[in-house]
C-alpha cells in the first residue's frame, strides 16, 4: 500500500503513462517517450510491442485500458488518437488537430468523445463524439456559446455515463445530461481573471464583473445568480477591464475591453462595439462635465469632448491605471502606472510624476491608488513586492507632493506587503481595506498567501479578514455597506461590520510555540532568509557557525516581542560549504544547517 517500494523495470527512457487491465491485472501497459511496452506477469518481464512511425516523441499523455477487454487500449499522443484491439501489437491512428483530451464510455466502449482546443493560442475548437468505436465522428456543442470554443478536457460520470463535464476555455465547466446533445453552464465558472467590478448606485443588487472568458457577467440579486448580457461582437478571448456609466443618464455607459470600446443604452443589458482602435485600460466620466470622458488605454491617455463620439490622444504614457478627479479643483486629475504616480493640473493636457518618498518603482511596481473624496489632497498608493523587494502602503496628505509609509504594523502580519488594491471608508476616517498578493516560495516559512486586511486608524494596527490573494476591492452604498473583493475563487462578499480592536484578533497573530525555520533558498548564493517565531517576548541571539563550530557572524542579539520575524544573511566573502545557524532565547535553542554555493 505504498509503505515500501522496489524497482520493477528500468526502461532507459521516460515513462509517461501506466495502465492496468481490469479483467486481468497481470497485464500492465507502459507508455514511454519512444515506445509502448507490455507485461503479462504483473511487471516481472516486459516486451516492447509498438514503436511509432517516426523518431519524434511518442509522448502519451492519456491512456485508457478497456475495462471490458484486456487487449483494447486507447492512447492520446500529440495530436493523434491511437487504438489497439490486440494488446498493443498494432495500432490504428487518427489525427485530430489540437486534440486536448478524449473520454470513453465505461459501459459502452464504442461511445467515445474527443475535445479540440489549445488553451493558450485558442484556435477554433470542438467536442466530437463517435458511436462506432472511433470510425466516424460528429460535433456536439449545442448550448456552448461563442464564435468558437476552446475545449480543454472532458470527463464522464462513471456511475451515469450520459452525464458529461467539459472544461471550455475561460468560460468554465459545462455539463450535459444526454451524452452531449445539449450543454448548459454550471456554477463552476472560470473566475480567476476578474479585472473590474461595477456596483450599480441606482438599482440595488445589480453588479457587473469585467473579466476574461465571459467578458461581462451580471447579477440583479446581489450574486445569487449570474448571466451574460448580449454582445454584438463577442468571443471568449475578449477581456473586460473597465466600466463607466453616465452620472445623469443612468442607462448610458461604456465598457473597455481588449477588443475596443463598447457602449450600452440599457444599463448593461446589451453592448455594441463602438470603437475598435482604443483598447484595454479604464474609462471614466469627467465629474465636472459629463460630455468629457478619459480613457487609459494600452498606448496612452485619450480624451473625448463629445460624449465618446470622438477621441484625441493627450498623453503617450502606457499602462495607466484609474483616474481620480479633484472635486474642488476641476483642473487636478491623478492617475498612475507601474513606475510613477501622475498628476495633471491643467485638466489632463500635461502630466508630471509624483514619486517623492515612494520605494523605487523599478523594484516595487505601483499597482494601486485611491483618493479620499472628502479630502482630495489625501491619497493612498500600494506597491507590489517584486523578487526579494518588499512592497509598501503609502499615504500623501499634500496631493502627492510627498509620500510616507503607513505599513510598519502591517509588515508584522505579512512580511511582503504586496499591496495591489485599496478601499477607503469615506464615512469613517482612517478605516482602510487593502488587498495583498501572494509572494515568496510556497511551502516555506517565507511564503505569504496574501489576504484582505483592515485598519481603523490609518495603519497603526491591522486585522486579517481573509487569507488568500485579493486582487480588487469594491463597496456599495448600503448601511452597513457590502464589501466585494476578488479572489482566485471568484468574487467574495462580506458585511462591513468588522472591528480591529479585538483581544482575540491580537492573540491570533501570536505564535503558539517557538520555531526556527529552514533558511530559504537553500543552497544559496550569497543571500538567504532566516525566519523564526516567538510565542513570548525574549532576548534573542541568532548566530552563524562554520562546520568546525567557530562563530562566523552574529545576525541578531536583542530583545524581541512575541511574533514572527525574518532576517537576511549575506554570505559574501565566505567560501562555499556547510554552515550552521543557531537561535537562542531564554528558554529555547535550535540549530539548522545551510549550504553556501559561491
Amino acid at each position: 500500500k505504498g509503505k515500501n517500494w522496489y524497482e520493477v523495470k528500468t526502461f532507459n527512457q521516460k515513462l509517461t503513462r501506466i495502465g492496468i487491465a481490469s479483467t486481468d491485472t497481470s497485464i500492465i501497459y507502459a507508455a514511454a517517450d519512444y515506445a509502448f511496452y507490455r507485461s503479462t506477469n504483473s511487471g516481472k518481464d516486459w516486451e516492447k510491442i509498438f514503436v511509432p512511425d517516426s523518431n519524434s516523441y511518442f509522448f502519451v499523455d492519456q491512456m485508457f485500458v478497456n475495462p471490458l477487454n484486456k487487449n483494447s487500449v486507447i492512447l492520446k499522443a500529440g495530436g493523434y488518437l491511437y487504438k489497439t484491439v490486440d494488446g498493443g501489437n498494432t495500432f490504428d491512428k487518427q489525427e485530430f488537430y489540437n486534440m486536448s483530451s478524449f473520454a470513453v464510455n465505461p459501459i459502452d466502449t464504442t461511445i467515445m468523445y474527443v475535445t479540440i482546443g489549445d488553451s493558450f493560442f485558442g484556435p477554433d475548437g470542438d467536442i466530437l463524439k463517435s458511436t462506432d468505436g472511433g470510425k466516424n465522428w460528429f460535433s456536439i456543442t449545442n448550448g456552448i456559446p461563442g464564435e468558437y470554443i476552446t475545449a480543454n478536457t472532458i470527463q464522464i460520470n462513471p456511475q451515469k455515463p450520459e452525464d458529461l463535464y467539459a472544461a471550455i476555455g475561460r468560460l468554465g465547466i459545462f455539463k450535459s445530461t444526454n451524452g452531449g446533445e445539449n450543454w448548459f453552464r454550471t456554477n463552476l465558472s472560470y473566475s480567476d481573471n476578474i479585472y473590474n467590478i461595477y456596483i450599480d448606485t441606482v438599482i440595488s443588487g445589480h453588479i457587473m464583473s469585467g473579466q476574461s472568458g465571459w467578458c461581462v457577467m451580471q447579477t440583479t440579486n446581489d450574486g445569487e445568480t449570474w448571466e451574460q448580457p448580449e454582445f454584438d461582437v463577442w468571443n471568449e478571448a475578449i477581456y473586460a477591464t473597465g466600466f463607466a456609466f453616465h452620472p445623469n443618464k443612468n442607462n448610458d455607459g461604456f465598457l473597455m475591453t481588449n477588443n475596443g470600446i463598447y457602449a450600452t443604452t440599457n444599463r448593461g443589458e446589451s453592448w455594441k462595439l463602438k470603437d475598435q482602435t482604443i483598447k484595454w485600460g479604464r474609462i471614466s466620466y469627467y465629474p465636472h462635465n459629463p460630455l468629457i470622458l478619459f480613457v487609459a488605454s494600452d498606448n496612452g491617455i485619450y480624451r473625448s469632448s463629445n460624449g465618446g463620439e470622438n477621441w484625441e490622444k493627450v498623453y503617450n504614457e502606457t499602462n495607466i491605471g484609474e483616474f481620480f478627479f479633484h472635486l474642488g479643483n476641476p483642473e487636478i486629475i491623478y492617475t498612475y502606472n507601474y513606475e510613477s504616480i501622475r498628476k495633471s493640473t491643467d485638466g489632463g493636457d500635461s502630466w508630471v510624476k509624483k514619486n517623492n518618498g515612494l520605494n523605487n518603482p523599478q523594484n516595487n511596481w505601483i499597482w494601486s491608488m485611491t483618493m479620499d473624496s472628502n479630502n482630495p489632497e489625501t491619497l493612498f498608493c500600494g506597491q507590489r513586492a517584486l523578487s526579494t523587494n518588499i512592497g509598501s502602503l503609502n499615504m500623501s496628505t499634500n496631493g502627492g507632493e510627498n509620500w510616507y509609509h503607513i505599513d510598519s504594523a502591517l509588515k508584522t502580519i505579512d512580511r511582503y506587503v504586496s499591496v495591489v488594491s485599496i478601499l477607503l471608508d469615506e464615512k469613517s476616517l482612517g478605516r482602510i481595506y487593502v488587498g495583498l498578493r501572494a509572494h515568496g516560495q510556497p511551502l516555506t516559512p517565507n511564503f505569504s498567501n496574501g489576504g484582505l486586511f483592515l485598519t481603523e486608524n490609518n495603519g497603526k494596527s491591522w486585522r486579517k479578514v481573509y487569507d488568500g490573494v485579493v486582487n480588487l476591492i469594491k463597496a456599495d452604498n448600503s448601511i452597513p455597506r457590502n464589501i466585494y473583493f476578488v479572489t482566485k475563487f471568484g468574487i467574495m462578499r462580506l458585511i462591513d461590520t468588522l472591528s480591529v480592536t479585538s483581544i482575540n484578533d491580537y492573540k491570533a497573530d501570536i505564535p503558539l510555540d517557538y520555531n526556527l525555520y529552514q533558511n530559504y533558498p537553500n543552497p544559496f548564493n550569497p543571500v538567504s532568509v532566516i525566519s523564526y517565531q516567538l510565542p513570548v517576548s525574549s532576548r534573542v541571539t541568532l548566530k552563524v557557525y562554520d562546520i568546525l563550530g567557530s562563530e562566523i557572524k552574529t545576525l541578531l542579539d536583542e530583545f524581541k516581542t512575541a511574533g514572527i520575524y525574518s532576517i537576511d544573511f549575506n554570505a559574501s566573502g565566505l567560501s562555499s560549504g556547510v554552515y550552521f545557524y543557531q537561535l537562542r532565547t531564554e528558554s529555547f535553542t535550535s540549530t539548522k544547517k545551510m549550504v553556501l554555493v559561491q
